[in-house]
């Protein structure tokens, strides 16, 4: 999960890289829906890392495409009631 934490963040990082954002944004709900149909927490870190970034306005993903943007926040959406963060998961460092 740290290597998809890295690489979000480098894409992240770059403008002009929509596609390769929606790529990895459908590469994270797969991850999500992994666990959430195995009944585990695997990914909860790769969770918090997306959560950290969409509210975290120093690392925001606000300045970046609008459609990645609302991509990334129904992602949100549709997981954060299944993992459970404590204030220890999130802003957590890469």
């Amino acid at each position: 999960s740290l290597c998809v934490r890295v690489c979000v963040h480098a894409y992240a990082q770059q403008r002009g890289y929509t596609k390769s954002l929606m790529v990895m944004i459908k590469g994270m709900n797969s991850l999500f829906w992994m666990d959430l149909n195995s009944e585990s927490t695997r990914f909860q870190g790769v969770f918090a890392f997306l959560i950290d970034r969409l509210t975290d306005p120093e690392h925001s993903f606000e300045d970046r495409d609008a459609v990645v943007y609302g991509e990334l926040l129904k992602l949100a959406s549709r997981f954060v009631c299944y993992y459970e963060l404590t204030p220890a998961v999130t802003h957590t460092e890469v």
